[in-house]
């Protein structure tokens, strides 16, 4: 029963992610993390390049902006930014999508 609890929590947030601010992502990964330690006693290693740091994402965030404004110039910039603290950007039709190099 708590591990579908948890599944159908994941559903939800995956049914709502339309863009998670750094802030929302981190404290949702939380209770997340929370759930799964009480009710299962699992434990999680902390995996940092999941989520950006909050300058990653100040920097991912101007890019899109950047992008938004046709400021072409620009968005390379930050796309040379991210590059450069091991960012990898790529552009598709749905937007920006990020991995770590």
């Amino acid at each position: 029963r708590a591990l579908s609890v948890l599944f159908d929590f994941v559903k939800m947030i995956n049914a709502s992610s339309d863009g998670f601010a750094y802030g929302e992502a981190s404290a949702t990964l939380e209770v997340l993390k929370m759930m799964a330690e009480d009710s299962l006693g699992l434990s999680f290693e902390e995996k940092s390049e999941e989520i950006p740091s909050e300058k990653e994402e100040e920097l991912l965030q101007a890019r899109i902006e950047a992008r938004a404004n046709k400021d072409y110039q620009r968005s390379d910039e930050l796309r040379d930014k991210l590059h450069d603290v091991g960012i990898i950007v790529e552009d598709g039709k749905d937007g920006q999508t990020w991995r770590r190099a």
